[in-house]
């Protein structure tokens, strides 16, 4: 919980939280497990530069350990820092599934 860096916000309802807060809260507990599979959601997108590097670390540990990241994000920066593979899908339709900077070079042609 500490990795949240939310203060003594911890002891408030989390109905309180802003969606920032939410956001950290849950990606420390995700993160806390070391689990095989970490799926996140955009939850790098609502947190301010310092808790992005910090989670990007976290994330790294987590790979290091033989997890699998399951990310979602229209961050192409931060997809080719954490990622080798990419899936780009519209509308539940897969457009192109690859290697990650083939997947965004057709991405990026196509919008």
């Amino acid at each position: 919980v500490a990795f949240a860096d939310i203060g003594d916000a911890i002891n408030r309802p989390l109905r309180s939280y802003s969606s920032g807060m939410k956001a950290r809260l849950l990606f420390a507990i995700a993160t806390s497990i070391h689990p095989k599979i970490l799926m996140i959601d955009e939850a790098l997108a609502v947190g301010d530069k310092e808790f992005r590097a910090k989670s990007e670390a976290r994330i790294q540990e987590v790979l290091a350990q033989a997890g699998t990241l399951l990310m979602v994000s229209h961050n192409m920066n931060e997809l080719k820092r954490l990622c080798t593979r990419g899936i780009w899908l519209e509308q539940g339709v897969i457009l192109a599934d690859g290697p990650l900077e083939e997947v965004i070079a057709t991405y990026t042609e196509g919008k």
